[in-house]
């Protein structure tokens, strides 16, 4: 199992959120969307609004940025159709 850091990137702050063993990035991805939709989940309660301009970097153990997952990702918003 490889180890990734999940570096939070939202409301002007940026920080190491959490680590996370798993076995392959798909799990990881799946781990920040969830993670993106508590966030928003916080925020929406907090202060009845989303703000969907924040990022996750996954950083693996070498300090290389292998995946960004953008807070708009873990969201469907459908459009209504005329």
């Amino acid at each position: 199992m490889a180890r990734h850091y999940l570096h939070l990137h939202h409301d002007g702050r940026d920080r190491r959120w959490r680590a996370t063993e798993r076995s392959d990035i798909g799990a990881v991805h799946d781990e920040a969307i969830d993670g993106i939709r508590a966030v928003l989940r916080d925020q929406l309660s907090t202060f009845s609004r989303l703000d969907l301009s924040g990022r996750v970097e996954v950083i693996d153990e070498a300090g290389e940025t292998v995946l960004v997952v953008p807070f708009v990702e873990a969201m469907q918003l459908p459009c209504a159709r005329d």
